[in-house]
């Protein structure tokens, strides 16, 4: 069995096993195919001599394929490469290394969507402050609205003037009177 063999292999016994996630798992089979028609014949039986000729074999793969890859994303799958071989010398060549191996997870968040200005493209929304000053905050017929601190008020001031948000504020006006009317019903048959 020639080292990229070894390393795909080590890889889906590492899935198979938990150890690896999913993703985890595909992130190294990515570099490992660009990887392999790069080697050379004693580099194909040995992972110690990718290891030790992993700086050479990397500025080979960027030189043929500069043109699709960013240096960035070599430095990335090589880091890839590296930390694959390093878990391999530790846990694949020993069935009990592999079962006694305690992957450490890591918990990511998701990330919150970004509220964006309407009319300014690219311009992320801040987030509204807990305690808003009144200095940021527009009326609509009876509804109230607190912008973000960096929301141009004059223009949104003057698009309600326009009754550019007659839409919004008659969608509100028939969901506030909804409100009123289920708020009476529940007052009436709690009576």
């Amino acid at each position: 069995m020639n080292s990229i063999a070894k390393l795909q292999d080590f890889v889906n016994r590492a899935l198979r096993s938990r150890k690896y996630a999913r993703n985890t798992a595909s992130s190294f089979q990515s570099p490992l195919k660009l990887l392999e028609p790069e080697l050379n014949e004693e580099e194909k039986q040995s992972v110690d001599l990718i290891k030790k000729n992993l700086d050479q074999i990397f500025n080979v793969v960027y030189d043929r394929n500069s043109s699709l890859l960013s240096a960035t994303s070599i430095q990335e799958y090589k880091r890839r490469i590296k930390n694959l071989i390093s878990d391999y010398e530790r846990y694949g060549t020993n069935p009990t290394a592999m079962a006694n191996w305690e992957r450490s997870t890591i918990a990511r968040r998701l990330k919150a969507d970004k509220p964006v200005h309407p009319g300014r493209k690219g311009e992320v929304a801040q987030p509204i402050s807990a305690h808003p000053s009144p200095d940021n905050s527009v009326e609509v017929g009876e509804f109230k609205f607190v912008l973000p601190i960096n929301w141009d008020l004059e223009k949104t001031r003057l698009a309600i003037v326009k009754g550019e948000f007659s839409a919004i504020y008659e969608e509100l006006e028939k969901l506030s009177g909804k409100l009123k009317k289920q708020t009476e019903d529940v007052e009436k048959m709690e009576e």
